[in-house]
């Protein structure tokens, strides 16, 4: 699940009903607030399918390879999956090990928090 959000596919925030690879129909679910990338529904044959959702993704000047973002499971329902220690609605941490100076570790801290407020809102839905 924890793949690294980059490009704005499949959001849109209507209420029409989204088909699905596998021709059955489902709800087109109002995403979180803040979603840049929603993945196709899986597991359409059951009666609880679902889909991947990411937030942008944030980073630190000077430092391509520090990513944070936020992401989640979403069922057909609306709701977030809350149970799984892996696929719950959580912040994503992708870095090597780097070298920060006062500024960019205050950088990092800065995106930790915001992905933090943003996995907040996703959970008060």
């Amino acid at each position: 699940m924890a793949t690294t959000p980059s490009v704005n596919m499949r959001t849109t925030p209507s209420m029409s009903v989204e088909p699905t690879p596998s021709g059955c129909q489902l709800p087109d679910v109002p995403l979180p607030p803040g979603v840049v990338y929603a993945d196709l529904w899986e597991d359409t044959n059951t009666d609880r399918p679902w889909r991947v959702v990411n937030s942008a993704t944030r980073g630190v000047e000077g430092k391509s390879d520090i990513q944070v973002w936020v992401a989640a499971v979403q069922y057909a329902d609306g709701s977030l999956d809350q149970d799984d220690a892996i696929d719950r609605a959580s912040v994503w941490i992708d870095a090597c090990q780097e070298a920060l100076s006062a500024r960019q570790a205050r950088e990092l801290a800065d995106a930790l928090l915001a992905a933090a407020d943003e996995l907040e809102g996703w959970a008060a839905r």
